[in-house]
């Protein structure tokens, strides 16, 4: 691809409105030229139909594809993957999910124990790997698509369905892949589909355990998971009454409480950590962000709505007024540093089916989809799809070239993880952090070796929310490096120890000096391998003697 054109397709991604607004003039201006339009027209009233269809079956399979060859790969490529996993393995051997402020492990984070305990269920029972890690988000990300085909077979014909299933497969490209990485929003994507079609379609009974156990899910994903099941209550109540809702929530209830049952997932430290992030304040420039890429998502809605009539069937009235409450209460969650525009990502769904349900409408009153082909609504309706194509096609195609990048080296870094426990038997060995980029992106392997029984003492994501809510790393930490909880600490090959930026602005440095020095004080380079320094406790007499002297002095 020529610079030129691939500088110019980023931009566009960057200003989604602005793409819209251009296709919009670009096809407005050839539909106002008559032979032009009666051509388009004349071709979109013979072949549209077929051409939709086909396009909905191949963006589909494009999509399941996507997540087949992901799932496939020994790697993690997001940033919070590799905590999850870590997290959800450890769980597994009965450590904490939420430790304390003063534990000298620092791995918890804000999500939901549903984040690590459906990743923590399938790496029991397939083994723990890097491939199993990801299994409860791919196969997440796989039944959304087919939930949601069944809820818009509600009121849909078959091609109807399967373009606007498509078309939220598009949307989904454009948070590249956000939608089937192992982190909680796959299955929140999930337990949104399966609620909407439990909602629509489910008999009163079944459709209150589906409701209940899907908001309690996503509730126990993050905390703010609730707030996707406003509009979906909302279409339970229009169908089944007062009475069902009420059964609904105190179902919910319990589902919300089961998860912290087991002794090591403590709901006093979860909470106690959902007050440290709401520490963290909100993002002013991230306003705009939402701004901009909220009104795109929100152009399918808001085409169908012009011209509205007729006017929506129960359950659908006033639905749309339920989704505009629940994208302003997400404003106040996605605007939090460090979260952002995924937060959204579960809003696509309900968005799909209310403006499918608007489109089908406007069908059933004129028996035909000729309103479609008024020059001004098929000029928004193509700028809109062919916005979001490139938007996603852009966006993903750098997510599938940087991915296919980290598979080109993940065998030989897994490899040598496997080569120095060989040569190291017995030793203790954690993963450190230096260097950003493809330096970083080297530890999240770093699950690799918890699978291993390797101690996680510190992990990079962690570290970070710590920071950012004023927490200073605590005297335990300091503690476990001079005991040696870890023999053996791997850095990126040719970085310092410890030398990594906080990603939350103004990106200070993520370890203190102190804890930096305490490291050389302990621990030397004493060896290389293919792709980390090797950094070892000095001196294990000591730290033998330092663990006795403990022992005698205990009472």
């Amino acid at each position: 691809m020529p610079p030129i054109i691939s500088r110019l397709l980023f931009a566009a991604v960057q200003e989604p409105l602005l793409l819209s607004c251009g296709l919009l003039a670009a096809w407005l201006s050839l539909l106002s030229i008559g032979p032009i339009r009666r051509f388009c027209i004349g071709v979109f009233r013979r072949y549209g139909a077929t051409a939709a269809t086909a396009f909905a079956l191949a963006h589909i399979a494009l999509y399941y594809g996507i997540i087949a060859w992901y799932l496939s790969l020994p790697l993690l490529s997001g940033e919070v993957e590799p905590t999850i996993a870590s997290v959800s393995w450890l769980v597994q051997q009965g450590k904490p999910l939420y430790h304390t402020l003063e534990s000298a492990e620092r791995y918890s984070v804000l999500y939901g124990p549903m984040a690590f305990l459906t990743n923590g269920f399938f790496l029991r029972v397939l083994g723990p790997s890097l491939v199993a890690a990801k299994m409860a988000s791919t196969l997440a990300a796989a039944f959304s698509v087919v939930f949601l085909y069944a809820s818009l077979r509600a009121f849909a014909q078959v091609r109807i369905a399967l373009f606007f299933t498509a078309f939220a497969t598009m949307l989904y490209f454009a948070y590249g892949p956000s939608s089937y990485l192992s982190r909680p929003d796959p299955m929140l994507l999930g337990a949104v589909c399966l609620g909407l079609l439990a909602a629509l379609r489910a008999p009163r009974a079944i459709a209150i355990g589906l409701v209940a156990l899907c908001a309690g899910l996503s509730m126990n994903l993050k905390i703010h998971g609730a707030i996707y099941f406003v509009p979906i209550l909302y279409l339970m109540l229009a169908r089944h009454g007062r009475a069902v809702v009420a059964w609904t929530l105190g179902a919910t209830a319990l589902v919300v409480i089961a998860p912290f049952l087991p002794s090591n997932v403590s709901a006093t430290n979860y909470v106690m950590w959902l007050r440290e992030a709401a520490r963290h304040g909100l993002d002013a420039d991230t306003f705009i962000h939402l701004a901009k890429f909220g009104l795109f998502f929100s152009l399918p809605v808001m085409i169908a709505l012009f011209p509205s009539r007729p006017g929506l069937d129960p359950p659908f009235k006033h639905f749309g007024w339920m989704l505009l409450a629940t994208s302003l209460g997400l404003v106040l969650f996605a605007a939090k540093p460090g979260a952002g525009l995924v937060h959204a990502l579960p809003m696509i769904p309900l968005a799909i089916v209310f403006t499918a349900r608007l489109a089908t409408r406007r069908f059933e009153h004129d028996g035909s989809w000729e309103y479609l082909l008024q020059p001004t609504r098929l000029g928004a309706t193509l700028a809109c799809f062919l916005a979001a194509l490139i938007i996603g096609t852009v966006v993903e195609y750098k997510t599938v070239d940087r991915i296919n990048h980290q598979a080109s080296y993940a065998a030989l870094v897994l490899g040598d993880l496997d080569t120095i426990q060989e040569q190291y038997p017995g030793r203790t060995i954690g993963m450190a952090y230096g260097g950003e980029g493809e330096q970083y992106e080297l530890t999240f392997f770093r699950p690799s070796l918890v699978f291993d029984g390797h101690p996680l003492l510190l992990d990079a994501i962690a570290v970070m929310e710590g920071q950012r809510s004023g927490r200073d790393l605590p005297e335990r930490t300091y503690e476990a490096l001079i005991d040696g909880t870890i023999d053996i600490w791997l850095v990126p090959k040719g970085h310092e120890p410890f030398d990594k930026l906080n990603w939350y602005p103004p990106h200070p440095a993520l370890f203190p000096p102190e804890f930096i020095e305490t490291v050389r004080a302990n621990y030397v380079h004493d060896a290389s391998s293919d792709y980390f320094d090797l950094w070892i406790l000095e001196n294990d007499t000591r730290t033998a003697q330092a663990h006795d002297a403990r022992a005698v002095m205990s009472p």
